[in-house]
């Protein structure tokens, strides 16, 4: 096979990264029987009357073809005329004169008094709501499918208003427009195929949700985000006011812009933000406890992130794919001559890492190495030690510094406390120091709305001088929520972690209790300890950072001169830590010598873990801006960690000690934490003019399985893979802006084998030597 295209690949940031003329335009030939269907949903719509008109000069007919009522899932199905001829025509929904129609309320904060997310409303004829889809075509004897959605009903408007400026426009100049018009409006939001053809599912049915793609979750949670996002703009607003407002406004505007510095403006990182809460109101729904959004987490936010990078207040109507005009076999041979470009520029490859993104990833591989982790590890520490030193403070009232259990030093100045026999609240500096797993720390943490922690139970306030007998046991049950500003650094042998200015929201539950016995008899010193803590711990971040790798400890492999930097925005929450930690120290000293003993065991279990890094990464001369997002869920698996420690000493030797360290997890092939990653940024590729934005992502779907995609989007047109298997082969899918869907087989010899689809006929074959045969007879190689 021609090696100038190998599928798809392997990243890095994830375990396995394993594994394009028939049609004719309308006018004029008679065709027989044609059947338009499809679910329409701005929210599941049910009971709505759906009506085919024509378009007539690039105006909307008064005399329907057909129409339909939708069904209890939103679901219809029409005819249209033996004598229609395929020409242009408008799908529209709007309620039943008769006041039955409902919808599904998809607004993460309701749809009216009563009406909770997951429930309907009715949808009066009176408000005036209606949506439409546009078609150029359809064509005989098929089954067309419309899903009318607010997106569709974008570019319909879209349409209709460049064609209200035509004078006399042809078939040509209509089919043309609501061709660019729904290619444009799927390109702005990032959405792959045809717009009309777009999956609809009930995004308030966790059910629903749990059996459909991640672009399919994402694509439905946009309908409710859309008025979420715009009544927040203007509360005023009814749901039906919000959904024409912002159609109105998008086709006036000539797009949306991807961030707003303007009031009462809606901007396209406002509606991802809304579509996140949309899935968190689902997640609430019966049902949805177990729902696994961590691929979809990571996707949205690294497009919010994208959104929030755009120049602001800048309108974009997103770009017309070249060939949406075209007919089904030409689109096809198009995306083959997409892929060959893409191919030799980038050599992607089913088993191997994508060489031609080489560079950006392992750039911005810095994000999860080692050395990043370890300093996100001991900024936590940071925090366990701010919150014992407030402990302390509330136990002594006078201290000034304190040692925490995991050695880092917290000293407090300017402090204002207000107690009660069971309360603190704090406010003032902590200035937390020292050295933790390797990283040396030096954070100044301003306590800036004020801390609560609320205790009961009693330490002992003073342990017994050496010699004396002293035994005895103290408890504390705490609940603290801790909100601080945050400068300084961590810094270890691999990077540099510096935080110019953030805010870190810890929330804690603490169960500790601690006995002692320390004895001396005979001139020997016993001390007997032991330690039980239970605790339950919320964190999140929000910070402005710059993250640089030390040299040489860690060197790039392409470059191993030039050190990786990062600046920009870093994002961290891990919800619903759940530790449960013994601990016992067993000591006997005496005047020649002595001995120590510590065995420690811990379990960890945790909710949901999120990251999230925006900005700029840089090596030597190149720089380029990225976006990366982890999500994770823990699924109940407990990560265990135990050791011991000891040691001993006499007047004829030198201190002497060892240590051993263990870690476990429950894991299984039916059981395993969920991870998902997202990785993008532009690149350059020969043979393709504009830059290319390259998103990578990759999803955990078993103990060592995963899946992974890639997707590649310039100037209107999108290439996305889709890629699943392991070391004996892989499959993958690859789809266009057009709607041409191409799926590819490899086998354990590495050859590929598949076939090319385009409008739901199949027009090419691929034998397994990167051949392709189209339904015309003519051929290529990949």
């Amino acid at each position: 096979m021609n090696k100038n295209f190998q599928l798809i690949s392997a990243l890095s940031l994830a375990a396995a990264l394993t594994a394009c003329g028939g049609g004719s335009s309308g006018g004029g030939s008679t065709l027989t029987s044609t059947a338009v269907s499809g679910t329409a949903s701005k929210g599941i719509i049910i009971g709505g009357t759906v009506t085919a008109y024509p378009l007539v000069n690039g105006v909307i007919g008064v005399t329907a073809l057909g129409s339909a009522t939708t069904d209890a899932e939103g679901k219809y199905s029409l005819e249209l005329p033996t004598d229609y001829d395929g020409s242009p025509i408008v799908i529209t929904i709007e309620p039943a004169s008769d006041g039955t129609t409902l919808m599904r309320c998809d607004i993460p904060s309701g749809c009216g008094t009563g009406v909770s997310y997951g429930d309907d409303y009715t949808l009066a004829a009176s408000t005036g709501f209606s949506m439409s889809a546009i078609l150029p075509e359809a064509i005989a004897g098929q089954t067309v499918t419309v899903n009318p959605t607010p997106l569709t009903d974008v570019a319909a408007n879209v349409a209709l208003d460049a064609l209200s400026g035509v004078s006399a426009p042809n078939d040509f100049t209509v089919e043309q427009a609501i061709a660019d018009a729904n290619s444009a409006t799927a390109d702005r939001f990032g959405i792959t195929g045809d717009l009309n053809e777009q999956p609809v599912i009930d995004i308030t049915d966790p059910v629903a949700v749990a059996a459909a793609s991640t672009d399919a979750i994402i694509y439905n949670s946009l309908p409710g985000a859309i008025v979420e996002a715009t009544q927040d703009d203007d509360s005023a607003l009814s749901i039906e006011e919000a959904l024409e407002t912002f159609v109105t406004d998008y086709v006036d505007n000539g797009g949306i812009s991807g961030n707003t510095a303007t009031a009462g403006t809606t901007s396209l990182e406002e509606i991802l933000d809304a579509a996140q809460d949309v899935l968190t109101e689902t997640s609430t729904q019966q049902g949805g406890g177990d729902l696994d959004l961590t691929a979809v987490t990571t996707t949205l936010t690294t497009e919010t992130t994208n959104a929030g990078a755009e120049t602001p207040d800048t309108p974009d109507g997103g770009d017309a794919s070249d060939t949406a005009a075209d007919g089904e076999l030409a689109q096809v041979k198009a995306m083959v001559s997409d892929l060959r470009d893409i191919g030799a520029s980038a050599s992607i490859d089913l088993t191997n890492s994508a060489s031609a993104f080489a560079t950006q990833i392992e750039v911005a591989s810095i994000a999860t190495e080692a050395g990043t982790t370890s300093a996100m590890d001991a900024l936590t520490g940071t925090g366990v030690a701010v919150s014992e030193a407030m402990n302390a403070y509330s136990l002594g009232s006078t201290v000034t510094t304190y040692t925490a259990s995991n050695g880092l030093v917290a000293s407090l100045s300017n402090i204002v406390a207000t107690e009660t026999e069971t309360t603190l609240a704090l406010s003032g500096d902590i200035a937390v120091s020292g050295s933790l797993n390797g990283n040396t720390v030096a954070m100044t943490y301003t306590l800036a709305a004020g801390g609560t922690f609320v205790e009961t139970g009693m330490w002992a306030p003073d342990w017994p001088e050496p010699g004396e007998d002293h035994s005895g046991s103290a408890t504390v049950d705490a609940d603290a929520t801790l909100n601080f500003d945050v400068a300084g650094t961590i810094t270890n042998a691999d990077v540099e972690l510096a935080i110019t200015e953030g805010s870190i929201d810890i929330s804690a539950t603490l169960d500790e209790t601690e006995n002692w016995d320390q004895s001396n008899i005979d001139g020997v010193t016993s001390i007997d300890e032991d330690e039980q803590l239970d605790a339950t711990l919320s964190v999140s971040f929000d910070l402005e950072v710059s993250l640089t790798q030390q040299v040489p400890s860690i060197q790039s492999a392409l470059t191993p001169a030039d050190p990786v930097s990062f600046a920009g925005t870093l994002g961290f929450s891990v919800q619903g830590i759940d530790i449960s930690e013994s601990e016992t120290f067993n000591a006997d000293h005496d005047s020649t010598g002595g001995t120590d003993a510590e065995t420690w065991e811990s379990d960890t279990t945790f909710d949901t873990l999120n990251i999230s890094f925006s900005g700029t990464f840089t090596q030597a001369s190149q720089s380029f801006g990225a976006a990366f997002a982890l999500s994770a869920a823990g699924n109940g698996v407990v990560f265990s960690d135990s050791g011991t420690w000891g040691g001993s000493w006499s007047t004829t030797t030198p201190w002497q000690s060892s240590e051993t360290e263990s870690s476990s997890d429950t894991e299984t092939t039916t059981n395993y934490a969920d991870l998902s990653v997202s990785l993008s940024f532009e690149a350059t590729l020969t043979g393709i003019a504009d830059p290319v934005s390259v998103t990578f992502g990759a999803s955990r779907t078993g103990l060592e399985e995963g899946t992974a995609s890639l997707d590649l989007a310039w100037e209107g047109n999108h290439l996305d893979f889709d890629i699943t298997g392991g070391e004996t082969g892989g499959s993958a899918t690859l789809s266009n802006q057009d709607g041409v869907s191409a799926t590819f087989v490899e086998n354990t010899a590495g050859d590929l084998s598949g076939a090319i689809s385009n409008g739901g006929s199949q027009y090419a074959t691929i034998d397994d030597m990167g051949v392709i045969h189209y339904v015309d007879g003519n051929f290529e190689s990949l």
